[in-house]
Formats: structure tokens, sequence, C-alpha cells
């Protein structure tokens, strides 16, 4: 098993925090798609919305 921890962080206006998570995880799902297309590996990408860093899920 093969472990691949990293962060990404956006600020965006609070009013635009859900379109903002629904077009990131789209666009990380397509990414695993394109990179493990017909490889049988499982990419995932969790997507929280927290008001401060402090909050993320570890």
């Amino acid at each position: 098993m093969l472990c691949l921890h990293d962060e990404l962080l956006l600020h965006v206006p609070a009013a635009h925090a859900d379109a903002a998570r629904v077009l990131l995880h789209r666009a990380l799902a397509a990414t695993a798609a394109y990179w493990a297309a017909g490889s049988g590996v499982r990419l995932v990408a969790d997507v929280a919305v927290v008001l401060r860093w402090s909050d993320t899920p570890h």
C-alpha cells in the first residue's frame, strides 16, 4: 500500500465555499482517473470546508 498525503488549501469567500468544494473534488477525481486509468489503483481525495486550519480532519 502506498499513501500519498498532501494538503491543498483554498481561500474562498464563505458564500462560495460549497461551490469551490464541489469544483475541487471534481477536478481531483478527473485527475486521478487520468493518471490511474486502467491501473486498478484507487486514488481517493477528501475535501473539507473549515473555518480555520486547526479544524481540518487529521
